[in-house]
């Protein structure tokens, strides 16, 4: 006879947590496991042992993170968050999220990227272009950031900005090299922006 799914599961966890407590690190400060059961155990007979920590030669040195670097280690994890938060459909935490990172690093140029786009997307240029020429500032010789800015530009109907993106973009890359995907923004040829 099976037994329903919620009792397997309840078996599969008890037996997960019966084996972590057995196999559960002893310090030296935990008491052997025979001799804990009465208070006064090995009393008389105690022996004392003096234990010197031994030295195998110089302590390898630890890399120590900066403020700075860990700074953009935060803001790339937040920036992976907020993305699988738009991926996801959850819009409000991505902005969150994106608002975090580049509160962490804002110089990094890959959140400002990312939240320009979502709000190109969502139709809200007057908070996607700022973001968007901090992108391009921070990475000028990236075509990609141009081309980002161009979009943006262009749906805002600032077709003279538009026009000077994309121009400062084939500089870099070529016009050739300039296409649009299938949602109809600017991209390199070859490039696949996220959603």
């Amino acid at each position: 006879m099976r037994l329903p799914l919620r009792y397997r599961w309840f078996s599969v966890v008890a037996g997960a947590i019966i084996l972590l407590i057995a196999l559960w690190p002893r310090t030296a400060k935990d008491p052997p496991p025979g001799n804990s059961a009465t208070p006064n155990a090995g009393v008389g007979s105690a022996v004392t042992v003096t234990v010197e920590a031994v030295h195998n030669g110089p302590e390898p040195q630890r890399e120590i993170d900066t403020p700075a670097q860990a700074g953009e280690k935060h803001s790339t994890l937040l920036n992976e968050q907020a993305m699988n938060a738009w991926y996801g459909g959850d819009l409000r935490k991505a902005m969150t999220l994106f608002e975090q990172a580049i509160a962490a690093a804002p110089d990094d140029p890959v959140p400002h990227t990312n939240y320009g786009r979502l709000l190109t997307v969502m139709v809200i240029f007057d908070r996607a272009v700022p973001l968007l020429e901090r992108a391009r500032d921070l990475q000028p010789e990236n075509a990609q950031a141009w081309l980002d800015l161009a979009t943006a530009y262009q749906r805002a109907q600032l077709f003279s900005k538009s026009w000077e993106a994309q121009a400062q973009a084939a500089k870099l890359v070529g016009a050739a090299s300039i296409t649009r995907d299938a949602q109809g923004r600017f991209v390199v040829t070859g490039t696949t922006l996220s959603e």
